[in-house]
């Protein structure tokens, strides 16, 4: 018969309010333990338990959202610091620690409820128990090495800025150069791949002239050992002198190293710019067929004239040639092409990037490919740019196109039916189009076949020390505030070479990247990141 209020009231209290957790109600509750801790405590009758469980990982997120709302990016240049990644790992062990040790607790309270006539069924409470704490462990474990695999692919890929490359010359050191220079190569000698019929290229390498010992120019100055800087202030110390002229100047290099190649030049050349105080980014391309390019300081005593008879591609060449003339150089043809180029548009510059045929598709490929506009179909065949692949042959019909690592080469390196100066403009739309795709959930959703694609294809001289405030900076840039312009003919050419060889005007290259970066001057055309692009997400 039903019990009336007065013998409800007369009943004793439970020994243990777990004891009232039983079917659905008890996997609730473990359910809940699992997603927060505590949380499966307040279904089992301990609230004040679940709520001392509870709490203080909450404020732990929310001081954590609090500090990331703060800075650009939701504080995603924290994961590029050495000190805030250890943080984290160590965190993520004990936050993972914390929920387990919840969980068994929530356990062994529903053990301690149960029955002594049912004390032999503890079995599949602990077999439950290990489960869920298998659950609670796993992607704990799962962050720790994506955490571990991030922090060696910082650590492989950017040096400390102790093992940087040679210091830029001085801003007062670079030497203005002559407008309408009319810069005269030598006769340039030939050297000829083998690598098929298909394949044979043309590097046009200049003659060396040696000069006596006594005659020689200083090679490169060594910077004096800088002194050890405390771990706090090393951020800091890596980027002053980048900014010492309130610009971040980055050159980027995307050579055509790949298998059976018997060495690398400087397919493509751009040098990336940041006005810090206008808050304007711009992508000038450099062809890479100029002639008459600035002798870099560390080669001026081979050619005394103060001149690179040769092409620029092939002055990265000449770099790796003389690999031993930038020691601290982790990429000697890039700083080669850097140090010639800053004396070129009057500007240091700070770092360099390089990345190889195969590089490219991989990180084409990690993003999951890149969707343009094609103005006009293209058609090449395209060389192997990694291990065990064969020569292909390519046709990119005109229209919106999604292309994936291999295609997105083929048009970017095309030159059938075509010039250098439109090729050009092709690669700096593929630029742009991923620079506009790459958004941060892209990233991070594919962050380990990104680092598998980078590391090991991209060489370069950002400390890793620079890169937090450097990416702050790169994300307080919008899109409308980048220009692209490349110093093709006849608007940048200053004289022509034997051969049909443009010789860069100087004086006009530095005004044209002064008013892009000030945003001031008459309007160029193909001056907007868009406009190098029809497509726009």
């Amino acid at each position: 018969m039903p019990l009336s209020d007065a013998d409800l009231e007369r009943r004793p209290p439970r020994t243990s309010a777990i004891r009232a957790l039983a079917g659905w109600r008890a996997a609730i509750a473990f359910i809940t333990s699992v997603l927060w801790p505590g949380a499966g405590h307040w279904i089992a009758g301990r609230p004040w338990r679940g709520l001392a469980l509870g709490v203080p990982p909450a404020l732990a997120l929310g001081f954590l959202l609090w500090q990331a709302s703060q800075l650009p990016g939701w504080g995603v240049t924290w994961l590029l610091r050495p000190s805030v990644l250890r943080g984290l790992m160590i965190g993520n062990i004990v936050l993972g620690s914390y929920r387990a040790v919840a969980l068994l607790d929530l356990v062994r309270i529903a053990l301690a409820g149960r029955s002594r006539s049912c004390a032999g069924k503890r079995g599949p409470y602990l077999v439950l128990a290990a489960l869920l704490v298998g659950s609670v462990v796993t992607p704990h474990a799962a962050v720790g090495l994506v955490l571990t695999r991030w922090s060696r692919f910082l650590d492989t890929t950017f040096p400390a800025a102790a093992e940087s490359s040679i210091q830029p010359l001085p801003i007062d050191a670079l030497p203005a150069g002559p407008r309408n220079s009319t810069l005269a190569p030598a006769r340039a000698t030939s050297v000829v791949s083998t690598l098929s019929p298909v394949s044979s290229r043309t590097v046009l390498l200049p003659p060396v002239r040696e000069l006596p010992p006594a005659q020689r120019i200083a090679s490169t100055p060594r910077a004096e050992a800088s002194p050890t800087v405390p771990v706090l202030q090393r951020a800091a110390a890596a980027i002053e002198p980048a900014l010492a002229d309130s610009r971040i100047v980055v050159l980027l290099v995307g050579t055509d190293a790949g298998p059976g190649r018997w060495s690398a030049r400087a397919d493509t050349i751009v040098i990336a710019a940041l006005d810090v105080e206008s808050g304007r980014g711009g992508l000038f391309g450099v062809p890479r067929n100029l002639v008459g390019l600035p002798i870099p300081r560390e080669l001026a005593d081979l050619y005394p004239d103060g001149s690179w008879p040769g092409l620029a591609n092939a002055l990265y060449t000449l770099g790796l040639q003389r690999a031993e003339r930038f020691p601290n150089a982790v990429d000697p043809g890039a700083a080669a092409l850097a140090r010639s180029l800053e004396q070129l548009i009057g500007m240091p510059i700070d770092y360099s990037v390089v990345v190889d045929m195969g590089g490219f598709v991989r990180v084409v490929d990690a993003l999951g490919g890149v969707t343009i506009d094609v103005p006009q179909p293209v058609s090449t065949w395209l060389s192997p740019p990694l291990p065990g692949e064969d020569w292909v042959y390519y046709e990119i019909p005109a229209g919106r196109q999604h292309l994936d690592g291999h295609e997105a080469l083929a048009y970017a390196r095309s030159r059938t039916g075509t010039s250098d100066y439109d090729r050009m403009q092709r690669q700096r739309c593929l630029l742009g189009a991923l620079w506009r795709q790459a958004d941060w959930p892209t990233v991070l959703f594919r962050l380990p076949q990104l680092l598998a694609a980078v590391e090991g294809a991209v060489r370069t001289d950002i400390p890793r020390e620079a890169l937090p405030q450097l990416v702050q900076m790169a994300l307080g840039v919008r899109a409308e505030a980048i220009v692209t312009l490349g110093f093709t003919p006849p608007r940048y050419v200053a004289g022509w070479a034997p051969g049909g060889y443009p010789i860069p005007d100087r004086d006009r290259i530095r005004d044209a990247i002064e008013d892009a970066l000030a945003g001031s001057g008459e309007p160029e055309p193909e001056t907007r990141l868009a406009s190098s692009c029809s497509w726009s997400p």
